[in-house]
């Protein structure tokens, strides 16, 4: 609940996270050597397990890779934490498409020491700006956590919510 599925494979999950601080239980019917990419961590972030000891975590900007060896019928918790924070610096930003506009915000918000950007929606103006944003939002050196606007949802007769739902972040309802 605390990320979407971007892709998922036999022995690899990819997940972008939702929430500052995501959280993954993990159950094994057998035992399993998978790998879970998580997009859109916070760079401060330290992740916690609980139920293994054979893990492997990589980071790169705000993307976590963990490997994971996992025993047959085990349980494990995974989740990242920000330690000592007790406030957020944060940008709001809404309205962008998914281009240049939001690359700029992207930009601006990390110069000015923000620890994540809330977007409140309209990524999508044109057929494209999904591909733009999903780029951008990979590329951003700090977290992006997106709501759906309406144009996000639907433009004229076209409904894209399904591009919202399985590349950027949940719909509001969720």
């Amino acid at each position: 609940q605390d990320a979407i599925l971007i892709n998922l494979d036999e022995e690899q999950a990819q997940f972008r996270a939702t929430v500052p601080e995501p959280r993954f239980e993990l159950t094994a019917n057998t035992a399993s050597k998978p790998t879970l990419t998580v997009e859109n961590v916070s760079k401060n972030a330290q992740l916690n397990v609980n139920g293994s000891n054979k893990i492997t975590e990589s980071i790169s900007g705000i993307q976590r890779v963990v490997e994971l060896d996992l025993a047959n019928d085990a349980r494990v918790s995974l989740q990242w934490k920000i330690p000592n924070t007790t406030s957020f610096r944060f940008a709001a930003i809404g309205d962008s498409g998914g281009g240049p506009e939001l690359g700029w915000c992207i930009k601006r918000a990390t110069e000015l020491n923000a620890d994540f950007i809330l977007h409140l929606g309209d990524l999508n103006y044109r057929p494209e700006d999904y591909e733009f944003a999903r780029a951008n939002l990979l590329g951003s050196p700090i977290p992006v956590f997106v709501t759906i606007g309406n144009h996000d949802f639907r433009d004229q007769s076209i409904y894209y919510y399904d591009q919202f739902r399985s590349l950027i972040g949940p719909l509001n309802n969720e």
